[in-house]
């Protein structure tokens, strides 16, 4: 990811996965003042180091209830082009 973005990371990272290696690389794998939007379920305690969080200037969110349309009208988007 880094190389798409020229080392910057994207500016949002959605895990949907559910794993505590996946909720920590988001925060990891995002660019500084970048948003990171959790929809995954961890079954297990996530261990950060919080310092990213103030020092990146990160926005973290939770997300739920989204349909399976949502997700067609996404991955359509996505297939168009319209979004880089």
């Amino acid at each position: 990811m880094q190389t798409l973005t020229n080392g910057d990371g994207p500016g949002v990272v959605i895990e949907a996965v559910g794993l505590p290696a996946t909720f920590r690389a988001a925060v990891d794998e995002v660019s500084f003042a970048g948003r990171v939007v959790y929809i995954g379920y961890a079954k297990e305690s996530v261990s950060y180091e919080t310092k990213y969080f103030v020092m990146k200037e990160l926005d973290i969110h939770g997300s739920r209830n989204a349909t399976m349309q949502n997700f067609s009208d996404v991955i359509k988007v996505l297939e168009s082009g319209a979004i880089r």
